[in-house]
Order: structure tokens, then C-alpha cells, then sequence
């Protein structure tokens, strides 16, 4: 049986390529029923809401988490949601960056930056390959910078975790 990380690594890794082909209609959905600031709120939510949880997890399997993350993760996680300038941008962040979290926590440090870095391009390709999209090299460096973050946050915990057992 798959561990709920590896399951939710793969949800995610399958979200992207999905998101891919099917973002700009729910985008436009989105849109038409709670407008471009509900959108931002909800997603702004959404990515407090997985820090939460991400807490939580942690804290429940005994393996806590050191106040200076929340110190610093929290507002990060409140600045990046406020301060980014669309939809688009921010569910970047919260797809990539919950894909590099977990890639770093499931696989060696020299895989998940492989992993990190085809994944970032190749939905990139693909989206170039669509007839109602347009592959970009911003997106692919947004994508990039999503993982990093969150893999540096996996790095950190992991990091901690292994000082406390050593």
C-alpha cells in the first residue's frame, strides 16, 4: 500500500499535465463566478491552508517542526499570496511548489532536482504543443523557483529530522 505522501506525489505530478490542458477553461470558470480577487483570496487560502496542514502532519507523526519554520514559512506563505499578480502565478506556486516539497522528501536530493527540472520543462513543452496555449520560458523559470522553494522547505525539516535522530 502507497504511503499518503507517495499518493499525493503522484496526484500532484498527474495535476500538472492536467492543469496543463485543461487551466484556461477552469481559469475562466473561476473567473466568471467569483472574480479575479475571489480567485486570489481562495488560492492565497488554499496555500495557508496546505502550510497548515503540512504543520500538522508533522507535528501528529511526533516529528514536530521547530518554531522558527512557522516564524518563517507562514509569512512567506502570506507574502507570496499577497503579492503575486495573478491567478496563473500563484496556483504556479502552490502546484510546483507542493511538487518540489514532496519530490525532496521522497527521492535523493540529485533525483528530485531532476525530477524538478523535467517536470518544469516538460509541462512547459506540452503547453506549447496545445492549440490554446502558449508554452513560456517565464513559466518555466516560475515553475522552477516553485519547486526550489518548496523542496528548500523539505530540505530544512528533513535536515532537522535527521540532527534529532543522529
Amino acid at each position: 500500500m502507497l504511503r499518503p505522501a507517495w499518493l499525493l506525489w503522484l496526484f500532484t505530478l498527474g495535476a500538472i499535465p492536467l492543469l496543463s490542458c485543461s487551466g484556461r477553461p477552469l481559469q475562466e470558470w473561476f473567473l466568471g463566478h467569483i472574480g479575479q480577487n475571489g480567485v486570489v483570496l481562495l488560492l492565497a487560502v488554499s496555500l495557508l491552508g496546505f502550510g497548515c496542514l503540512v504543520v500538522r502532519y508533522f507535528v501528529s507523526n511526533g516529528e514536530g517542526i521547530k518554531p522558527r519554520y512557522l516564524l518563517c514559512s507562514i509569512p512567506l506563505l502570506i507574502v507570496i499570496a499577497l503579492t503575486t499578480q495573478s491567478m496563473v502565478e500563484l496556483s504556479h506556486i502552490m502546484v510546483f511548489g507542493l511538487f518540489g516539497f514532496l519530490t525532496l522528501r521522497l527521492f535523493s536530493l540529485p533525483l528530485a532536482i531532476v525530477l524538478c527540472l523535467m517536470v518544469a520543462g516538460l509541462d512547459e513543452l506540452l503547453q506549447y504543443y496545445l492549440p490554446s496555449r502558449v508554452g513560456d520560458w517565464q513559466d518555466v523559470l516560475l515553475n522552477l523557483l516553485s519547486t526550489g522553494l518548496g523542496g528548500m522547505w523539505a530540505f530544512f525539516l528533513h535536515r532537522d529530522q535527521q540532527g534529532r535522530a543522529g
